[in-house]
């Protein structure tokens, strides 16, 4: 019920602003950095753009004080799903062409992928097929390389929808199965 997830959700709250007054008091300010993420993952989940958009620019600036390149990275690709979830593509695209760059310099399988994915969502919404389809098959494959069912389950559905609006039926079954048979793997 409502009630169990904004219970959950004061709890969350509640350990991560517990968490934040230790890291504070001690100095850590990589810790300080990955609870104002947290935070950020947290307020976005209970649909609060605007304070998930304040953790994530918190987090932001603090991993580039640290120069912690997989810290900005991931501030990076949090800011740009606010924007894109704000209807504003364009900014999403820079911030998720922000992440890529520093996850390619880092080598960050992981990070590429998740980036690809999300540009590929953003020109999918923009219209732009072909742009889109290239980033989701080259997140896909790498997803698939590192062997990491959720993202390529994830991306396979992101690429059956692609079809699926282009028309393209039955390329659009085929990954829906592929996503749905790695989904009741996971």
């Amino acid at each position: 019920s409502i009630y169990a997830g904004l219970s959950d959700f004061e709890k969350a709250l509640s350990s991560f602003l517990k968490a934040l007054d230790i890291f504070e008091q001690i100095g850590n300010k990589e810790g300080i950095a990955d609870t104002y993420n947290f935070l950020g993952n947290l307020y976005k989940d209970m649909n609060n753009t605007s304070q998930a958009f304040d953790y994530y620019q918190r987090s932001l600036k603090l991993n580039q004080e640290l120069e912690n390149e997989d810290g900005i990275s991931i501030a990076y690709n949090n800011i740009g799903i606010i924007f894109d979830e704000l209807g504003d593509q364009e900014k999403a695209l820079e911030y998720y062409r922000k992440s890529l760059e520093l996850d390619k310099k880092t080598k960050d399988r992981n990070g590429i992928a998740t980036a690809l994915n999300n540009i590929g969502i953003v020109y999918q919404t923009l219209g732009q097929y072909d742009k889109a389809l290239q980033n989701l098959l080259a997140s896909l494959e790498i997803s698939k390389e590192l062997n990491d069912k959720y993202s390529t389950a994830n991306t396979s559905n992101n690429i059956a929808e692609l079809y699926l609006k282009t028309g393209k039926l039955k390329q659009a079954d085929q990954y829906l199965q592929t996503s749905k048979e790695i989904t009741s793997e996971i």
